[in-house]
């Protein structure tokens, strides 16, 4: 089995003539990884809006352990 060696920070930055190919692939899953992270805060924020807004038109509290400050995962992370 050969073992890769590069003689130098260039040359592996260039990855054997593939730098592209392999640069560009580790900078896709990178953004669709941030894409993803950043979706999903979105999708959590509004939810905890659409939460709240439930909350205070049906009085406020008194409806046990399901209401807002009943202790919703991640509930006073902010």
């Amino acid at each position: 089995m050969k073992l890769v060696s590069w003689g130098s920070v260039a040359a592996f930055l260039a990855m054997g003539g593939y730098a592209l190919y392999v640069w560009g692939s580790y900078g896709m899953v990178a953004a669709t990884l941030a894409l993803e992270v950043a979706l999903l805060l979105r999708r959590r924020r509004t939810l905890l809006r659409r939460l709240g807004r439930m909350h205070r038109m049906r009085g406020g509290a008194g409806h046990g352990a399901g209401g807002v400050e009943g202790g919703f995962i991640g509930q006073g992370e902010r």
